[in-house]
């Protein structure tokens, strides 16, 4: 009954995106801008859209060679009819990082409206959310809505792989209205 349900949601979420459209960023700017960020110069990548914003932050942190560490992506911001759908993309640097484990967090009601993909040959991690029960299910107020564990490589460089927002897809309120979703990126600092 669970993937029925979760074949539903992602039907829906991809008639959302197809008729809000999608924004695509090429693999040359991506990389740029992964190069650029520092854990403590966060850059940012705006998904265009009309109607309400929402502020979510790619987390940070420290460890060394073979360490694994947990970084969390917050919503800082809700607009006033609240998320009640979102699509997208992290990237990262897979000769530093590898993605193990993806949990959904306390801003998240029900984990069961929430999907995810791994890919370290790609170094992304997809996210898929869409509320149910009317929306009762849908992000309210402020919080982290996923942890996402990497490990660092053993033989991993001293510096900051940046954690950054990829090909951006959509996010949306509970009366289907896109949201301008705006992105700060992160990092792991090699020790």
């Amino acid at each position: 009954m669970k993937k029925i349900l979760l074949g539903i949601v992602i039907i829906i979420c991809i008639c959302v995106i197809t008729i809000f459209g999608v924004n695509y960023m090429s693999a040359s700017e991506t990389a740029a801008k992964v190069s650029d960020v520092t854990v403590n110069q966060a850059a940012t990548t705006v998904i265009q859209a009309s109607g309400g914003e929402s502020e979510i932050e790619i987390g940070s942190g420290n460890g060394t060679g073979g360490s694994t560490v947990t970084i969390p992506v917050s919503v800082n911001t809700v607009p006033e009819k609240a998320i009640g759908s979102f699509n997208f993309n992290i990237k990262y640097d897979t000769g530093i990082l590898e993605a193990i484990e993806v949990k959904p967090g306390a801003a998240l009601v029900s984990d069961a409206d929430f999907d995810y993909t791994i890919n370290n040959e790609t170094g992304t991690v997809t996210f898929l959310f869409a509320c149910s029960n009317n929306g009762k299910d849908s992000v309210t107020k402020p919080g982290v809505i996923t942890n996402i564990s990497f490990k660092i490589k053993e033989n991993a460089k001293k510096g900051v792989a940046a954690i950054a927002s990829d090909t951006t897809g959509a996010f949306g309120d509970t009366a289907f209205n896109r949201i301008n979703a705006v992105f700060k990126e992160g990092g792991i600092k090699v020790d």
